[in-house]
């Protein structure tokens, strides 16, 4: 009699509208005596909820947007700001600093759960993952940006849900892959000597069901309010798995960006600790980014930056008189600028004096903000905060001409005042609550935190920001008039006296300093992270908005991931 065949697993063709797997199998003859075998899901699930980050997630009209004579600009329930891919953003560049400043409204918009989920030409299932797009939706992917995080869920799916052990115990080819770059490695950038992850702790990932989800929040709102939103999400998505039958204690937190900020807001400030195993940020700006102080004055011109910049610059402006009326009434983008834990408490807004104006041309051109001050050419003049506080040492500060926020340029849409206050009023109170923010947070993380940024010399980012004058001016407004920053931050048009009939010196903005990913500076914002995380890797090769789509980054995730599951008892 002839040997008995091996027994044959059935093919897994992705995931049902219940989440559960579907499988494929035929029919034989009586002569063929295989059986059919078929994995089933683990009865302990650890939900993974990525966040996204400033500018990531889609936002919709929940009323009516009117201009100041009352007319419809958008209807209640249209689409405002949806990146499902670049034409979205096609209309952005012809949009004035008025409309911008009626559609970018916190209180008007909310998110809309409707982008695009990319999914295969003949089917409905996801490219990599096989999620049917229902599902997909269910779990939130429509709720964030399809360009910037589509292919990063749809990865993390089938990373952590295809690796699987056969009755037999043999490992398909994912989890071998997941064997072979993960056992006895350690990821690219990381700090420090973290001990290696073993075969076991590796195969752990086959022993739980990672349903992948997205949490899309209000980017313009307060990141406090934002955190209040995700503790509730993840409350509601262990009880939905509950009520299935199935174990669900905690989740596990990506974040992207802001949306690290976002995440600690819901840990620290609204008890959601006790419901997640572990937090892994990535490109977080830990403590804020001085760049946003420059997006303020000079907008996002010439930032570069990759796909984010291209279009940060075409939304929100490539001029300060574009992004003030955008960012100025909106505290979640305010509470990127740097707190008073940045840069580890010591200055980092300056202001330079040159020996005239071609030696400052030629100093901007350079790009190198401190050379002049090392060559003896420069003459530093000034360096803030001296107080260790940057609201009003720097952000509330209106009787000098480097100030952050121009008065004129606040209100271009014309509207009438709100609740009896002037447009910088207005703002006055929204800085304020972005400061309550930073103190709230402080220097808080989840006790179980991993991350990864950028620390790359050719993706510089601004570490420190300032200003570069000839040596006549001065760094306060001169008696009887003020200075007035112009909106590019350009040598040739940054400064301009307003009743002065002579004309008088100029100044440029500073040019990127300090090794990071283009957006967020490495040591100045990762300080924070570096001592409170379990595994810090610091990396390059990545712009900050696409950070997740590198291999090295995803190799940090993953192998987080696993040292997270360390935590987690052994499935019921």
């Amino acid at each position: 009699m002839a040997e008995q065949l091996r027994d044959q697993s059935a093919t897994q063709t992705g995931l049902g509208s219940n989440g559960l797997p579907t499988y494929r199998s035929f029919v034989s003859g009586k002569s063929d005596v295989r059986r059919t075998w078929v994995q089933t899901p683990p009865n302990t699930v650890i939900p993974v909820v990525f966040v996204p980050g400033i500018m990531g997630s889609n936002l919709k009209a929940k009323v009516d947007i009117r201009d100041r004579k009352g007319d419809v600009k958008i209807g209640a329930g249209n689409w405002v700001w949806r990146v499902d891919n670049e034409w979205d953003m096609k209309s952005w560049p012809f949009t004035s600093s008025a409309t911008r400043q009626l559609y970018l409204n916190k209180d008007v918009l909310e998110v809309d759960l409707r982008g695009n989920i990319s999914h295969g030409m003949l089917n409905d299932v996801t490219p990599l993952a096989n999620v049917p797009v229902a599902l997909a939706r269910q779990r939130g992917w429509g709720e964030i940006s399809a360009m910037f995080y589509g292919t990063v869920l749809d990865w993390l799916e089938h990373q952590l849900n295809g690796a699987t052990i056969s009755p037999t115990g043999e490992a398909n080819d994912l989890l071998k892959g997941h064997l072979e770059n993960l056992k006895g490695k350690l990821p690219s950038g990381v700090q420090g000597k973290p001990r290696a992850l073993t075969d076991d702790e590796v195969k752990r990932v086959t022993s739980f069901g990672f349903p992948v989800h997205a949490f899309g929040y209000n980017w313009l709102d307060s990141n406090l309010e934002s955190g209040r939103l995700l503790a509730k999400r993840i409350g509601d998505i262990t009880k939905e798995y509950q009520s299935r039958g199935l174990h669900c204690e905690k989740v596990i937190l990506i974040t992207h960006s802001m949306g690290g900020l976002v995440a600690r807001a819901a840990c620290k400030a609204h008890g959601a600790e006790s419901l997640v195993w572990g937090v892994i940020h990535g490109v977080m700006p830990t403590d804020g980014a001085a760049a946003t102080y420059k997006r303020f004055v000079a907008g996002f011109g010439d930032e570069g930056g990759g796909a984010a910049g291209w279009g940060a610059g075409h939304v929100l402006g490539n001029t300060g008189e574009d992004t003030t009326p955008a960012l100025a009434y909106a505290p979640g983008p305010m509470e990127l600028l740097p707190n008073k834990l940045y840069n580890q408490g010591k200055p980092w807004f300056w202001i330079e004096n040159c020996e005239g104006y071609e030696q400052l041309n030629k100093l901007h051109r350079e790009g190198a903000p401190g050379s002049g001050i090392e060559s003896g050419k420069c003459k530093e003049r000034l360096k803030l905060p001296q107080k260790g506080d940057p609201y009003e040492e720097i952000y509330r500060r209106q009787d000098v001409w480097w100030r952050m926020i121009n008065p004129d340029w606040l209100n271009p849409a014309e509207l009438p005042e709100r609740k009896g206050k002037s447009y910088l009023g207005l703002h006055l109170d929204m800085l304020k609550e972005a400061e309550a923010f930073h103190t709230k947070l402080g220097g808080k993380f989840h006790s179980n935190t991993y991350a990864h940024y950028g620390m790359d010399n050719g993706r510089r980012s601004w570490g420190t920001v300032g200003w570069t004058a000839v040596p006549e001016m001065a760094p306060d407004a001169p008696p009887g008039g003020k200075w007035e920053s112009q909106s590019s931050g350009r040598v040739e048009e940054c400064c301009r006296p307003l009743v002065f009939t002579q004309c008088l010196p100029r100044a440029a903005i500073s040019l990127q300093d300090v090794p990071g990913d283009g957006t967020v500076p490495g040591l100045a914002s990762g300080a924070g992270v570096d001592a409170a995380a379990q595994v810090v890797c610091r990396q390059s090769g990545y712009d900050h908005d696409k950070s997740y789509n590198d291999p090295a980054a995803r190799q940090s995730v993953l192998d987080a991931i696993l040292r997270i599951l360390a935590l987690v008892p052994e499935p019921k």
